[in-house]
């Protein structure tokens, strides 16, 4: 997500047809992410099953590595920022909280991508 798009005000909002549409950031509280880092912290890990790699799930190993990126390195807002320079939206259809982004094209007649699962977005 390197290129943020150049959109106005009338560009960034859908227009309506039925259901509510409501604009969106991702604003997670600080405490939950100090929680996040304390429960990955805290984590009790299960031994490695020798000589199974990938054959039965993740090797612990690599979910140890990855948990101590998320603890120590990973910058959640940076990613927050860049993932909230896009207009953000959710809707309800058929049910189903929807949440979307709507940009337009800068080019003029190309066809709009939808790629929409309820429930989620990001």
């Amino acid at each position: 997500m390197t290129n943020t798009p150049q959109t106005n005000a009338q560009q960034a909002v859908p227009q309506q047809h039925g259901g509510s549409i409501r604009s969106f950031r991702v604003d997670v509280p600080e405490e939950q992410l100090v929680d996040l880092r304390a429960r990955l912290e805290n984590t009790r890990w299960p031994e490695e099953l020798p000589g199974v790699g990938w054959s039965r799930g993740v090797p612990v190993g690599y979910l140890r590595e990855l948990a101590e990126y998320w603890r120590t390195s990973y910058d959640w807002r940076a990613h927050e920022a860049e993932l909230n320079a896009y207009p953000q939206f959710t809707t309800e259809v058929d049910g189903q909280k929807v949440h979307f982004l709507h940009v337009r094209s800068p080019e003029p007649g190309h066809v709009p991508w939808s790629g929409v699962t309820p429930g989620s977005g990001i």
